[in-house]
């Protein structure tokens, strides 16, 4: 497939034009995938040595029928594995009505959990992995953006934007000390004697959404919390390691199918005002990382319905290419479907492999 496709610098001046041009302010918006964090590690990050961490570690035992299923599969694709599994329980009931599902449905429940274990494991240890040159150069690519809606799980965008006191980007997480009691009124109050160890999700106006969950975030009670550094003087990693040796588990979207992504989505407040926010966003969208294949639908979906103007869908390969050139095809049919929609979308496709997140040599 030969496709004209526009060079990243072209991409940020076009963007930057829209909003100079526009009296009302455009917001430029950035969509990650799991590309961007490749991009920083792709021994940590990709899914073949995600696989390969798990046998190795004993996360997944070695000719389990967990792994074997992924030999059947010819895949290390988890988020595959997991959505055969799934239409296997939905279907081998038709053809063995006496089949027990338990123990299948045992063993889904646990690669969803041998994912977030695999991924913590194969996490960097601290931000202070990320060289000051890496970091610097990602925040000069985060600073083009607004707003930032991620896919990932891991915390590299999150420490980028802890490490550079110029990026703006709020969480929408805080303390709470005065759900805790603290009154402002009592001066023999101490504020830091009501904090918890971690902040509390109450500020829906943030720029900086993890659609599908993350390392970092857990639900507590009936409210979504973020583990801090600060408060405990604790890695990240290692609280999360003891999270998960305690049987807790973070918002982690880790679901075969795209419908069930969705409904898990619907069910956590948070998850549900990013997925929320990313349907009703206006303004140019840059999509980085991901090619939005059918796991993730319910995404797709979100920006062909949705109100954004211009979408710039990074190409980094033929696989890419198919699928983002599909998604520009099903929003010329959804806008030819809504005469009445006021933002005629466009969509753009760009060359990723221009994108230099890290400032690595190319």
């Amino acid at each position: 497939m030969s496709l004209e496709l526009l060079a990243f610098d072209d991409v940020l001046k076009q963007i930057n034009t829209h909003q100079t041009n526009n009296r009302t302010a455009v917001k430029k918006c950035l969509l990650l995938g799991n590309g961007f964090s490749v991009a920083y590690n792709a021994k940590r990050f990709s899914y073949t040595n995600l696989l390969e961490t798990a046998l190795n570690e004993n996360i997944i035992s070695r000719n389990s029928n967990i792994h074997k299923v992924f030999q059947k599969l010819n895949t290390a694709d988890f988020e595959k594995v997991i959505r055969y599994m799934d239409g296997l329980k939905n279907l081998i009931k038709i053809y063995q009505p006496d089949f027990d599902k338990k123990q299948l449905e045992r063993d889904i429940k646990n690669l969803k959990k041998h994912l977030v274990n695999t991924i913590t494991n194969n996490h960097p240890e601290s931000s202070k992995t990320i060289t000051n040159e890496e970091s610097k150069a990602c925040a000069s690519f985060l600073r083009n953006f607004h707003k930032i809606y991620s896919l990932n799980y891991d915390l590299l965008a999150y420490w980028v934007i802890m490490q550079n006191r110029g990026l703006s980007y709020s969480d929408g997480f805080g303390d709470n000390a005065e759900d805790n009691g603290y009154d402002p009124e009592n001066p023999d109050c101490d504020y830091e004697s009501y904090l918890d160890e971690f902040v509390v999700y109450k500020d829906t106006t943030h720029d900086l959404m993890f659609l599908h969950g993350g390392l970092h975030l857990y639900d507590h009670n009936t409210e979504a919390i973020k583990l801090t550094f600060c408060r405990t003087d604790k890695i990240l990693k290692k609280q999360i390691f003891e999270n998960l040796v305690r049987g807790i588990y973070p918002i982690f979207i880790s679901e075969g199918h795209s419908k069930d992504k969705l409904e898990k989505i619907r069910h956590n407040y948070y998850l549900n005002h990013c997925y929320k926010s990313l349907t009703k966003q206006g303004g140019d969208l840059v999509i980085f990382g991901t090619a939005l294949k059918s796991n993730d639908e319910h995404i797709r979906k979100a920006i062909i319905e949705g109100s954004f103007s211009n979408i710039y869908a990074g190409v980094f390969g033929e696989d890419d290419a198919k699928s983002l050139s599909s998604l520009s095809d099903d929003i010329k049919l959804y806008n030819n479907n809504h005469p009445k929609k006021r933002n005629k979308t466009q969509v753009y496709l760009y060359d990723a492999r221009q994108v230099n997140p890290w400032g690595r040599q190319l």
